[in-house]
């Protein structure tokens, strides 16, 4: 997951931080000359902010991350989810084929092994084997598509 978003934003926090701390000290050196209180809190509050900020974006990347890796998650249960949804829908279909009691009047759907749009036709339609999907108008054979 190195080229994530999230791992870019916690290198920038790593190379922020540093180079505020290191404005924080420069900064607080060449006033410290002239004024020792004013340069030591400037020296103390440019490392607090730097500390702060590393924090702040390191938390921020990580969040970036774990929302990408529940995305992900989510992208594949519903993708099995999916799967599974059209294992039932061809089991089902099979079965209305093969079962002598469906009248043949019964609308069998599956999906079209070609444009993937959900095609329905009654039981006497698919007698012949093929049927014509009507999104796509290819000839589908209908066992090779309930597989």
């Amino acid at each position: 997951m190195k080229n994530s978003i999230g791992s870019s934003i916690k290198d920038l926090a790593i190379v922020a931080s540093i180079l505020i701390g290191l404005g924080a000290i420069i900064s607080g050196v060449s006033v410290i000359r002239f004024m020792t209180l004013t340069g030591l809190l400037i020296i103390g509050g440019g490392i607090l902010l730097a500390v702060i900020s590393y924090y702040v974006l390191t938390g921020f990347g990580q969040l970036v991350e774990n929302s990408d890796i529940i995305a992900e998650r989510y992208r594949c249960e519903n993708e099995s989810k999916q799967v599974e949804q059209l294992e039932r829908q061809k089991k089902a279909a099979k079965k209305k084929l093969q079962d002598s009691s469906v009248p043949e009047t019964e609308f069998i759907e599956f999906d079209c092994p070609f444009c993937g749009e959900e095609i329905c036709f009654t039981k006497s339609e698919i007698k012949g084997g093929s049927v014509i999907c009507p999104y796509c108008e290819n000839n589908v054979d209908v066992k090779e598509a309930l597989k």
